[in-house]
């Protein structure tokens, strides 16, 4: 009555599967998706480390971020940089209260130069400023230069609130 052929095999298999198969398959699977969040976790350390790497000066300008003042980004401003001998234009990248960050071409301003002349042209305005180098970052194409504002003109922050209500404001020309 009890007795049937045809499941006999499965069930002598059924606790092979239970007490070994299924284990195997439970544990493989875990240890599968925990390599995927490690994998996951590596490449966000990687993202960070690269962007951080990006914004960080090197050189023998480095120096931990003692900034007291945030960084405003800037789009559309050209430089004219000088160090009294030679001259080149460059890109503000983004500026604060005492200071600015230029992309410019390497080896075309001379490296030990104490302070810089910096003439900023953009959205209809100019300034003028005096700045000394702080750090420098560059990958052989273009270079940063990180800058304090060293002599700088009274309508300085006028200047800065104009580039402010750009940034938030585009299509508005103020």
């Amino acid at each position: 009555m009890f007795y049937h052929p045809d499941w006999i095999v499965p069930l002598w298999l059924t606790p092979l599967f239970i007490m070994f198969i299924l284990p195997v398959l439970f544990i493989s699977s875990i240890l599968f998706l925990e390599s995927l969040i490690k994998m996951n976790r590596k490449a966000e350390i990687a993202k960070a480390r690269i962007s951080r790497a990006v914004d960080q000066p090197v050189g023998p300008f480095q120096t931990f971020d003692k900034r007291k003042h945030p960084r405003m980004k800037v789009d559309g401003v050209i430089a004219h940089i000088s160090d009294g001998k030679s001259y080149c234009e460059g890109l503000v990248t983004n500026i604060s209260q005492h200071g600015i960050c230029l992309n410019n071409h390497p080896d075309q301003l001379d490296r030990k130069a104490g302070r810089l002349g910096v003439l900023l042209i953009g959205h209809g305005r100019y300034f003028q400023m005096q700045v000394k180098p702080k750090w420098e970052a560059g990958d052989g194409g273009d270079e940063k230069v990180g800058a304090a504002i060293e002599d700088v003109h009274w309508n300085w922050n006028e200047f800065k609130e104009n580039m402010e209500q750009l940034q938030q404001h585009p299509h508005v020309q103020a």
